[in-house]
């Protein structure tokens, strides 16, 4: 039996980019209001990072049909909810700077390329980029 299946790498794509695209947004509203500091920056990403992976996983498992249901979907889908929702967090570990916003939407943009890419789908590739990057540009904007 494989280890990571087909249907994990699913749940690790759609959970892994919905935490990247939420956080992006939390941190580009901290900014925009005046984050002073990394830690204000951090507080409502990781607040975030939270509820998003509890209500990611918690639908996956609700989502299937009753007696159907898949604890390790649900387990698949959080654990990548949070790594997802954690990435463009990190660099505010250490301020909340223009070299934190460009490491930020850096990392956002990678992210994305790899999720687009390990889909296998051009559009998708291509459609995850350009999103990640407009998000990004957006906290960059609003920094």
């Amino acid at each position: 039996m494989a280890v990571f299946t087909a249907d994990d790498l699913k749940q690790a794509v759609y959970g892994s980019f919905d935490g990247m695209a939420s956080v992006v947004g939390v941190i580009a509203g901290a900014l925009a209001v005046g984050a002073a500091s990394g830690a204000h920056v951090l507080g409502p990403a990781v607040g975030l990072a939270v509820a998003s992976t509890l209500s990611m996983g918690s639908g996956r498992y609700l989502q299937d049909e009753k007696g159907k249901r898949s604890l390790h979907r649900a387990l698949m889908m959080g654990v990548f909810t949070l790594l997802g929702s954690s990435l463009p967090a990190i660099p505010f570990l250490t301020g909340a700077g223009a070299a934190q916003v460009i490491a930020g939407a850096v990392i956002v943009v990678l992210g994305a390329a790899l999720i687009g890419r390990v889909r296998g789908y051009r559009i998708t590739f291509i459609l995850l980029t350009v999103s990640a990057g407009a998000a990004a540009g957006l906290s960059a904007v609003v920094a």
